[in-house]
C-alpha cells in the first residue's frame, strides 16, 4: 500500500540535505578546476620561453626538458609564487 507520510519524510530529508550536497559538489568542482594549470614564462636557465604544467603547487612537466616530466633543476619555476618569474604574453 502507498504510504504518503513515508514519502513526505523522505522528501523532507532530501530537501534538508540538498544544500550540503550542492556545496560539496561545488567545492569538488572548484578543486578539480584549479588542480592542473599551465603557465608560460621565460626561463633563464633554458634561455627560452617554456610551458610548465603545475598540479596544485608542484611542477609536473616543463618543455625545457626531454621528456617534459623529467625535471632536474631546482629553479624558481618549481614554486608558482616565486619572485623573479615573468609571465610571457
Amino acid at each position: 500500500m502507498f504510504d504518503a507520510s513515508a514519502v513526505g519524510r523522505v522528501l523532507f530529508i532530501a530537501w534538508l540535505f540538498m544544500p550540503a550536497f550542492v556545496a560539496l559538489v561545488g567545492m569538488m568542482l572548484l578543486e578539480w578546476r584549479r588542480a592542473t594549470r599551465t603557465r608560460q614564462f621565460w626561463c633563464g636557465t633554458a634561455g627560452r620561453t617554456v610551458n610548465v604544467m603545475f598540479v596544485a603547487d608542484t611542477v609536473r612537466a616543463c618543455t625545457a626538458f626531454e621528456p617534459a616530466d623529467a625535471i632536474t633543476c631546482g629553479r624558481a619555476c618549481l614554486h608558482p609564487g616565486a619572485p623573479g618569474r615573468r609571465q610571457a604574453a
